[in-house]
């Protein structure tokens, strides 16, 4: 054994891995000399195991509950072997490593994924970036964030080409067929190789079941392997190598290993967006290749101009290039990959031939090509169609796409969408497109086409002839003119070139909606650049309208010509020409013609680059344009729009001014990027700044503005010009004269070397003179309001000097500026109108503004904690940098029928806001992320929302909890699929010790009918209400709110997949059905038998029927048992309302029992543990609704004991008894024990006379058996009885008497007593008797819970005493298993209970005589 132990040291010294730790591991192991090493033993699931124990198990060495099996064989030295048999889910001699069917390095132990020790470096686990430019990847792959974790390979210094790194895992028992999937990333311009080898030992590598190689892009792929093996166990190796530099790193995540083949997602699916082309194979014995693109082909006249898959130009499809130097009949031949033998397959592909040929071949195993399946010949039209075929074939198949030559070069197929369908195609099938806007799908020759109705056009139907904002990339189809000098151009918010252009488009006033114009920067004086519209018939009658936008120096010319179906351009049909002013203004066309039409725009270069011409929102309009049209311009603030030769304008009331009457003159936040028209002064040293966030220097001017109090919004600021004392100077708009007038204004005046802010009064003449109002040096890092009274006879204006410092820390800001009616109050309390519960606050010299933190804007009107997107800035929630693209905020509908709201949740109508994504333009599974603002702590913060998902595409919204390090984990909240055209509520309570924040995360789906919205976020304080008890399906972490039992052994456990243990449990959820769903169960390892785990649910109300139903997953060869209780307001855990024992088999099934009960009510699920750790019950999907259960049942219970009638004494006092008995028993033929209910309760009292006590039976299906009665008869003062005669009375005293001399006397009593009675009792219930004990002796009496009396055999039997609600007690006398000894037992009780509690021998005598 020593030898053997220094020969392995020596092998591993070099990597310092001691003998024992390779032998643990599995790591090595030799055939030879059976005196030197361990024999090879293998486990019961196959795993290698070595280790020498003494003869028993005891303790067991395994761990994770393998099972221990010892004697095996004897070694050289006499000692005995053992071996581990380990559960599912785990591997290793001693069933020590947790073999994980899914990872993504999220855990620091890397999923116990081991490093191999005879590789050349190691696997390293991070997050973010990695350490070198230009390769491996900028974020995980499971969050998508800078958090995350992933695998990677670090190929910089000192690596070594081609050196190794290797990572490998144990998988858990071979399947027939098991699916390993991961995502990698190799980007890189050395990106080498990533292979992966399924091996029977970590070394034992062989050939890769798997490669790749080079540069992949910048971007997280795919990889899956379907194992087969006929070993009981194997291996995962991961291995990377370096390639020739430092930018070659290689990151792997998100392993899985899953029973099943690998889906054939890739294979049955393909739209070519993949530079793989889904592992379609390119022919190597045909004339040439296909060729994937995107947009149009080489060739006008011939191919599409888009994809199918997206409509767009960036989607990519598979065609043949038919120019030189191709010839005609030449063929290129794509086929897929190889698909099973089956009854009936449909596949489809749409294709487009503006050209010549197009066959499809069916091919079978052996490669031979036959006849064509599928032909379609010459020009089809610019058009996708569709086509399809079905497949039924005893062999596995191949589909080949073969393209042929025509005779010239527009000839060019193309070819997208290719799907492999279960099931035949169906012959009478309907058009699979969706036309949009009223068109009809028709079927024409095989090929389906939308049939669209008048105005629209397009694959779909989705562009509108008569209506064009461009905010489609294809600009409505309309064309560029071939024979101008350049281009129109396409583009959003400002153009290239300062004081000229918009700064916006005209159909939505943002900086995201897109217009058209010509850039003049390039072009020469005088040339033109031409848009044609479409072609639109003849008319008696039509107006065309546009919005122009002429703003510049020197803007030339923007004619609009009417050009006929001959196309001859002739004079101009409009014209406008020169600087029109920085606004959007209509332009109208009346158009009367005979013949076809085109609409043709032509913008004209100026004599500078300052001469931009813009376009946006054509349409076209049935009937001419009205002569005495008002003006289309939406003038605000009660303006009024004007027509003044031809130009319309708004004639603004007093106080407002601006293109559209927007900007007042006596309120201004600086949003506008005009600064409300405010004038920088022209003989000053520098200019006032206008700024978002915080200013370019540390320590220095304000972080947010002081009008929203974001980073976003806006304000005015001078910074340090490099010299001190220099001035800049900001004049405000001229205001009238005024007997006293107040101007406020907030300043921010922050840092070491802050100078001074000067405001002067200046009069019509433009005298500056003294300021009327200053402040000098650091006035602290706040906004501070500064107000002046005015009162002059002429108009007059304000302005404010900012003088630099002698340094760089010297930033003086400016925000919110009004004038107000009335001159400025002296008492110096402030005059903001705060609302929301806000406090106006006062320093000793200055304003300050002082805000709750739940709220922030001017004067505190936007709450952070409630939004509903009507405010543009969007409750100041944040956009996310590192998503895919951004939510958008939508009134309406949204643009794609068939998905999205039609209108707001807030108030339910087309003008109401909401935000959403948009998923037409996107692709399968980008993101979207919405940040809230931050919140504080809490203890208990509900936040909930209204979504809206609709549409057959739907993806996922996921909601985040993010904590103050912006680490994005798992989501706190997510809903998949198709919810239905509603607004749904969705809520999730909060409780954390940090500030936090809420991310709402829409994910694309498949298509474009998968838009998500959300309205409505709200920030409640105090945990979100239970009332979504009703139905819970363990989705959420909060276990809806059920409450783990404090008195029990273990608790129930949430979780999604397979339970660790192998032969127990469900493989995936009761909701979903799918290994993601969650649902909570019992972990029967580790435990004891008959340990018990209990859950309860929260209150429900009392009902006259209510149905609960859940599911169960009883699967495994030691499962015990589950019980249903009904708790009552006392939360007495009493009877079992249902069980069920046993293995059930592995499936999930219904549970359910209806209650009727007149008080609240929980729900108890206990799980009882069997024998050994194969017993794993789950419970998923429980609901609660109104009504009694419904079933097939019609067979009632059956009643097994019915009490018999009974007298009971009235107690002297009130003449009334406390009415008891012993209870009723019932069964039922469905296991689940019947609802016993009776008239009278036990516990009542009863009046002197006679009472009928009736006992219902009804079991969970509402059948009845009301077939047991029993009397209970009550009688008064026994003085008045001749039932008791008076010599009884003098035997009883004498009992009494001596009872403690003479045991004698009590058998003398006992036998008496039994010789009086005239009939011998059946029941104890005969002598159940309330015995009122005096207080001083309640004490006593309760200090024991029994008392130990003895039969007439000596031997002792114990009683119990329950309190009878009042300050006696009754003694509850056992009805079973005291045979003929019953009489003189119960006696023999009442006797004792007399001497301790009875001080009258009328009550004495009164107990005996019932």
């Amino acid at each position: 054994m020593i030898a053997f132990h220094l020969q392995v040291e020596s092998q591993a010294s070099s990597r310092g891995i001691p003998a024992y730790d390779l032998i643990a591991m599995g790591l090595w192991h030799s055939n030879q000399s059976s005196t030197a090493v361990f024999p090879r033993m293998t486990s019961y699931r196959g795993i290698p195991a070595y280790w020498p124990i003494n003869d028993r198990c005891v303790p067991n060495p395994c761990q994770n509950n393998g099972r221990c099996y010892s004697g095996q064989r004897r070694l050289f030295d006499g000692g005995e072997r053992y071996r581990c048999s380990c559960r599912r889910g785990t591997a290793g001699p001693k069933c020590e490593i947790i073999v994980r069917t899914k990872c993504d390095f999220e855990d620091p132990y890397n999923c116990h994924f081991s490093q191999d020790y005879y590789d050349d470096f190691n696997w390293i686990r991070t997050s973010g970036s990695t350490n070198a430019s230009g390769t491996g990847p900028k974020y995980d792959h499971t969050y998508g964030t800078l958090q995350g974790f992933y695998m990677y390979m670090e190929t910089s210094n000192p690596r070594n080409y081609n050196e190794t790194a290797r990572t490998w895992i144990w998988s858990y028992t071979a399947t027939n067929v098991t699916c390993v999937e991961w995502f990698y990333h190799m980007y890189g311009t050395t990106g080498n190789i990533l292979n992966v080898y399924i091996a029977n030992a970590p070394h034992a590598v062989g050939t890769p079941a798997w490669t790749e190689k080079n540069n992949q892009r910048n971007i997280w792929q795919l990889g899956q392997i379907s194992v087969e093996t006929d070993n009981s166990y194997y291996y995962i190796i991961f291995e990377g190598i370096v390639g020739s530099s430092s930018t070659g790193d290689i990151a792997l995540d998100d392993v899985r290993i899953t029973d099943g083949a690998c889906s054939r997602d890739a294979q049955t699916k393909c739209d070519f967006e993949d530079t793989y082309i889904c592992y379609f194979e390119q022919d190597e014995y045909d004339d040439f290749d296909w060729i994937r693109t995107s947009g149009s082909t080489p060739t006008s006249g011939t191919g599409p101009k888009y994809d199918h898959t997206y409509g767009t130009l960036q989607g990519s499809y598979m065609y043949i290039e038919t120019s030189y130097p191709r010839y005609n009949n030449e063929t290129a031949r794509l086929w897929t990959s190889s698909y099973p033998a089956t009854n009936g397959t449909c596949v489809m592909w749409f294709y487009h031939m503006y050209g010549a040929t197009l066959n499809v071949y069916l091919v079978n195993t052996e490669g031979t090509f036959g006849a064509t399946a599928w032909a379609n010949r010459n020009d089809q039209g610019n058009i996708w169609q569709l086509g399809k075929f079905s497949v039924e074939t005893k062999s596995a198949f191949q589909i080949v796409f073969e393209g042929i030559v025509g005779s010239g070069d527009k000839g060019d197929i193309a070819l997208d969408d290719v799907r492999i369908i279960d099931g035949a195609c169906l012959r009478n099938e309907t058009c699979d497109v969706d036309c949009l806007n009223g068109g009809v799908c028709v079927l024409d020759y095989g090929n389906e086409n939308c049939q669209c109705v008048s105005g629209f056009f397009g694959p779909t139907c989705n562009i509108s002839k008569n209506q064009c904002d461009f905010e489609n990339p294809h600009i409505c189809y309309f064309v560029q003119d071939k024979y101008d000098d350049f281009d129109w151009i396409r583009t959003s918010g400002s153009t290239r070139t300062s004081a000229t252009g918009p700064a916006y488009d005209h159909t939505y006033g943002t900086l995201q909606g897109s217009y058209m114009y010509i850039e003049t920067s390039y072009q020469q004086y005088n040339q033109t650049a031409r848009l044609w519209t479409l072609s639109y018939p003849a008319t008696n009658g039509t107006c065309v309208k546009w919005f122009y936008h002429m703003y510049g120096a020197t803007v030339n010319t923007l004619n609009v010509y009417l050009v006929n179906k001959e196309g001859t351009v002739g004079a101009p049909a409009w014209t406008n020409k020169n600087n029109q002013g920085n606004i959007w203004r209509l332009g109208k066309l009346s158009v009367k013609t005979k013949s076809a039409f085109q609409i043709m725009f032509e913008g004209i270069v100026g004599s500078g680059d300052k001469g931009d011409i813009a376009l946006d929102d054509v349409r076209i309009i049935d009937g001419a344009c009205l002569r005495n049209e008002t003006c289309d311009i939406d003038c605000l603030n009660g303006g009024v729009c004007v027509s003044d030769y031809g130009i319309e304008n708004c004639q603004c009331m007093p106080g407002f001014l601006g293109p559209t009457c927007n900007i007042s003159q006596y309120q201004c936040d600086f949003e506008d990027p005009h600064i409300c028209y405010f004038e920088q002064d022209k003989y000053d040293d520098f200019d006032w700044r206008r700024k978002s966030g915080s200013t370019y220097t540390l320590n220095t001017g304000p972080t947010y503005d002081h009008t929203y109090g974001t980073l976003q919004g806006s304000y005015m600021y001078i910074t340090y010009s490099g010299y001190n004392n220099k001035k800049a100077r900001l004049w405000t708009l001229s205001y009238p004269a005024t007997n006293g007038t107040c101007v406020k204004w907030f300043y921010h005046m922050y840092g070491a070397t802050v100078n001074t802010l000067n405001v002067y009064i200046v009069n019509t003449e433009g005298t500056i003179g003294a300021p009327a109002w200053t402040n000098r040096n650091n006035q602290g890092n706040i906004w501070r309001l500064g107000k002046l009274s005015v009162e002059t006879k002429t108009s007059f204006q304000i302005v404010f000097e900012g003088i630099t410092g002698s340094g760089n820390t010297g930033d003086i800001a400016l925000d919110d500026v009004r004038i107000i009616d009335g001159a400025c109050l002296r008492n110096k309390t402030c005059d903001i109108d705060c609302l929301i519960g806000t406090d106006k606050d006062q320093d000793l010299t200055d304003a300050n503004w002082s805000i709750v933190h739940k709220h922030r804007s001017p004067v505190t009107g936007d709450a952070q904690y409630q939004c509903d997107f009507e405010d543009p800035h969007i409750c100041y929630f944040e956009q996310d940098k590192y998503d895919d693209f951004d939510w958008r905020r939508r009134s309406g509908s949204t643009y794609t029928l068939s998905t999205g709201p039609t209108y707001d949740h807030t108030y339910g109508t087309s003008q109401g806001s909401y935000m959403y994504i948009e998923t037409s333009y996107q692709r399968y599974n980008q993101t979207a992320r919405l940040w809230t603002l931050s919140y504080p702590a809490t203890n208990g913060t509900c936040i909930k929302w209204f979504y809206h998902m609709y549409g057959a595409t739907v993806n996922t919204l996921n909601v985040y909890l993010v904590n103050a390090e912006g680490t994005v984990g798992a989501p706190a909240w997510t809903n998949r699929n198709n919810q239905g055209n509603i607004w749904r509520l969705g809520k999730l309570s909060v409780e954390t010790k940090s500030a936090f924040q809420i991310v709402f995360e829409g994910i694309v789906g498949s298509s474009n009918t998968g838009d998500i919205a959300l309205d409505d976020v709200r920030i409640i304080d105090g945990a979100c209400l239970r009332n979504a008890q009703n139905q819970c399906d363990f989705e959420d972490p909060y276990i809806c709110y059920f409450e783990q039992d404090e008195y029990d052994d273990f608790d129930w456990i949430r979780t999604s997949g397979s339970t660790p243990t192998y032969g127990t449990g469900p493989a995936y959820d009761h909701t979903y059905g799918t290994s993601e769903g969650f649902y909570i169960y019992i972990e029967a390892s580790d435990k004891n038998l008959n340990d018990t785990a209990r859950i309860w649910t929260t209150f429900y109300p009392a009902t006259n029927g209510t149905c609960i139903q859940w599911y169960y997953h009883m699967y495994g060869e030691t499962v015990n048992t589950l019980n249903v209780y009904i708790v009552n307001t006392t939360s007495t855990v009493g009877t079992i309302a249902w069980t069920k024992r046993n293995n059930q088999g592995n499936l999930w099934q219904l549970g359910q029992i209806s209650v009727e009960i007149n008080s609240t009510f929980k729900i108890i699920f206990e799980g009882i543990v069997g024998s050994s750790f194969s017993g794993d019950i789950a419970l998923d999907d429980i609901m609660i609704t109104d009504g009694i259960c419904s079933t097939n049942d019609n067979e009632a219970p059956i009643i097994t004991f019915c009490p018999l009638d009974a007298y009971l004494l009235a107690n002297k006092t009130n003449n009334a008894a406390v009415a008891i008995w012993n209870p009723p028993a019932a069964t039922d033929n469905s296991g689940v024990p019947p609802y016993i209910t009776t008239n009278i309760q036990r516990g009542d009292l009863l009046a002197i006379g006679n009472h009928l006590v009736s006992v219902t039976v009804k079991d969970s299906s509402g059948n009845i058996n009301s077939s047991c009665s029993f009397n209970l008869k009550v009688i008064g003062d026994v003085n008045a009885s001749s039932s008791v005669p008076d010599y009884l009375i003098a035997v009883y005293i004498l009992c009494v008497f001596i009872f403690m001399m003479s045991p004698l006397f009590i058998f003398l009593c006992r036998s008496h007593f039994v010789n009086i009675r005239t009939e011998a009792p059946t029941e104890m219930n005969d002598y159940v008797t309330p015995i009122n004990v005096p207080t001083y002796l309640s004490t006593i009496i309760k200090q024991s819970n029994s008392m130990d009396l003895h039969r007439s055999d000596n031997t002792p039997h114990d009683y119990v005493e329950m309190p009878n609600g009042d300050t006696g007690y009754e003694v509850p006398l056992a009805t079973s298993g005291i045979s003929n000894d019953v009489a003189p037992q119960s006696m023999e009780t009442h006797c004792i209970k007399i001497y301790l509690s009875y001080s009258s021998y009328t009550d004495m005598a009164a107990i005996f005589d019932s």
